[in-house]
């Protein structure tokens, strides 16, 4: 359980760089102007502390898990949309994500194979 304490920290850092962006985008008017996304803001506000050694003892490749989970997520929820069902299987929107999903998973299959037949 001690191993799994600092990733929950630096999942509340990535929280926190997400309120921080939440507050400038509301503050700064420039940043409602120019349509620049909070999430984008607390990401660049992010990447300022860890680069000026601010993040509580972070680095980049801490948030490398994290990542790759969320990245996987965001592509694998395209199929989810809200349109009827008859519909939603002919979207080329729906097709598209099923294949992505479809190979995203494969890979995940292959490089647990590949991993274990190098180890055994």
């Amino acid at each position: 359980m001690a191993a799994t304490f600092p990733m929950i920290i630096a999942f509340a850092f990535m929280a926190a760089m997400l309120l921080i962006g939440t507050w400038l985008r509301a503050n700064v008017p420039i940043f409602r102007t120019a349509l620049i996304p909070a999430s984008l803001i607390g990401g660049v506000v992010g990447f300022i502390l860890i680069s000026a050694g601010l993040s509580l003892g972070f680095e980049a490749r801490t948030f490398a898990p994290f990542t790759f989970h969320f990245f996987t997520l965001s592509f694998m929820s395209l199929v989810l949309t809200g349109s009827s069902a008859a519909a939603k299987k002919s979207s080329p929107i729906y097709r598209g994500g099923m294949w992505l999903t479809l190979f995203w998973t494969m890979s995940l299959a292959m490089q647990a194979l590949i991993g274990f037949g190098v180890i055994a």
